[in-house]
């Protein structure tokens, strides 16, 4: 299996295709992922399936110093705020989705709990699962949901009325920099179980540029790893660019959204491939990791063919194809408009704080 190497945190490497499991609650479907030679597991606490991934590990047999497990805390802002729209309110009453220890501030209790789950003493690493930090982010931030199930979809539940009245009167911007507190409490949490030696290494995920950027303000330690929706369609380039800068390795989901796509079918049917291959390749050979989800054994195997460059090689036309399709277009998370309350100081270069500059934050007082 090939790495994905990084020079943060000391430096490390990471199985550079591994198993997504969102939605997957049956531990045979990872345990066929793990005899099929994966030999990297991603979750989270959101996804109220990491019993699933231990009994996966447990029935396999592999060492755990062959595996690399990636976890995610920190998903939910401490309060809500607002109702609850459609989809996330499904979300949240199927038994999976909220947690108190999942909320932010809460990451230490998170990770814990994690570790409890997944029948493991430490993870290779722990993700701040999201950046946003109110509840009016969190919400406003989910609107490129609404349009997933088609025109006729949205509006039969609602939600494209309610995403849209939501960004047009409340979200210009998100906030004025409150999820900052929220954010460095996070990341000190993560700092503290690295520490003791819960979290081999840890890292953030969705998070843009700005919000990297606002780390440098209280973050002891670099992030390792930045997991984001990252495909043809949404590239983050200034995102890559940073983090190749700073040492930070790249880990990319989202691939489902595309397979329909003309212009990476056409790719697909030069190569007598699909274009979930297409994407993973195009990830693989831009040096990024991939998660992708299955529970078929067929897409398994063929998900870890991309790796072979006998079986599957994208050439230069190919891959000016694809970069061209850059839109910055999301399907999960938008959080580019999050204002960071953090600014750089035209003077002396230095980045300062919005509205009195940092102040210690205490867990009780968040």
């Amino acid at each position: 299996m090939p790495y994905v190497e990084f020079s943060a945190q000391g430096g490390g490497k990471i199985p550079q295709i591994g198993l997504g499991t969102a939605g997957t609650f049956n531990s045979s479907a990872i345990l066929s992922a793990l005899k099929h030679g994966y030999r990297h597991i991603d979750t989270a606490l959101l996804y109220g399936n990491q019993y699933a991934v231990n009994d996966a590990i447990r029935e396999s047999g592999i060492k755990r110093a062959d595996l690399w497990v990636t976890t995610k805390v920190g998903f939910f802002p401490k309060n809500l705020m607002l109702p609850t729209p459609p989809l996330l309110k499904e979300l949240l009453e199927d038994g999976q989705g909220y947690e108190r220890r999942n909320e932010k501030t809460r990451e230490d209790r998170g990770v814990k709990l994690s570790l409890q789950q997944l029948g493991l003493t430490y993870a290779d690493l722990c993700l701040v699962h999201s950046p946003l930090s109110t509840g009016i982010e969190l919400w406003g931030s989910f609107y490129p949901h609404w349009g997933l199930g088609g025109e006729d979809t949205a509006e039969r539940i609602g939600w494209k009325t309610w995403a849209l009245n939501l960004i047009t009167r409340y979200l210009v911007p998100f906030t004025s920099g409150s999820g900052y507190k929220y954010r460095l409490a996070a990341w000190k949490n993560l700092e503290r179980m690295k520490e003791e030696g819960l979290c081999k290494y840890i890292g953030v995920s969705n998070y843009e540029v700005a919000m990297l950027k606002e780390m440098d303000s209280y973050a002891k330690i670099v992030p390792a790893v930045n997991q984001l929706e990252l495909h043809p369609l949404r590239q983050m380039q200034e995102v890559q660019s940073y983090c190749k800068e700073k040492g930070i390795a790249v880990i990319g989901y989202g691939t489902e959204m595309l397979i329909g796509h003309t212009a990476i079918r056409d790719v697909a049917d030069k190569h007598q491939t699909s274009p979930f291959q297409v994407i993973l390749r195009w990830r693989f050979q831009k040096g990024m990791v991939s998660i992708p989800r299955s529970t078929h054994w067929e897409h398994l195997r063929e998900n870890l063919l991309v790796t072979n460059a006998n079986k599957l090689h994208l050439d230069r036309g190919d891959m000016e194809v694809l970069d061209a399709l850059n839109e910055d277009r999301s399907f999960y998370w938008q959080t580019k408009n999050l204002d960071t309350g953090v600014q750089v100081s035209s003077t002396s270069g230095k980045k300062q704080r919005r509205r009195g500059g940092r102040q210690k934050q205490r867990e009780d007082e968040l």
